[in-house]
C-alpha cells in the first residue's frame, strides 16, 4: 500500500510539473509573438512617419504630390483629399498588411508651410 501511495503522489506531482511547464512554454510563446507584433507595428509607424515628411518636402518643393513614395524601408501611397489654392488635405498610408498605418495632414502652403493638423488613423 505505501508504495502505491508513492507511486500515485509521484504521477501526481508529475503532472503538475508537466502543466507548470506547459503553461510557462504558453506564456513564451505569446511573449514572442506579442514582440514580433509591436515590432512590425513600430516598423511601420516609422515608415509612415518617413513618408508623411517627404510628402511636406515633395509640397513645400515642388507643389506636387506623387501617388507613390519611396523610402528605403518600404514604399507609401498618397490620397489627396482635396487641394484649393494652398491648402491641401492628404492622406499618407503604409505598406499595406496586418500592420498598415495611415496619417491624415492638413496644411497650408504660403510662404512657410503651416500645418493645420497631422493625426495618425
Amino acid at each position: 500500500m505505501k508504495g502505491f501511495a508513492a507511486l500515485i503522489s509521484v504521477i501526481i506531482i508529475g503532472a503538475v510539473m508537466m502543466v507548470a511547464g506547459m503553461m510557462v512554454t504558453l506564456t513564451s510563446i505569446n511573449e514572442g509573438q506579442m514582440s514580433l507584433s509591436t515590432s512590425r507595428n513600430n516598423g511601420n509607424l516609422s515608415i509612415l512617419d518617413s513618408c508623411s515628411e517627404d510628402s511636406l518636402l515633395f509640397i513645400n518643393e515642388n507643389n506636387t504630390l506623387p501617388a507613390i513614395i519611396a523610402t528605403p524601408n518600404g514604399n507609401c501611397t498618397t490620397t489627396v483629399n482635396s487641394h484649393v489654392g494652398t491648402s491641401w488635405d492628404f492622406t499618407v498610408t503604409s505598406p499595406a498588411g496586418d500592420y498598415q498605418r495611415a496619417s491624415r495632414l492638413i496644411i497650408n502652403r504660403g510662404s512657410n508651410l503651416n500645418i493645420a493638423s497631422w493625426q495618425d488613423q
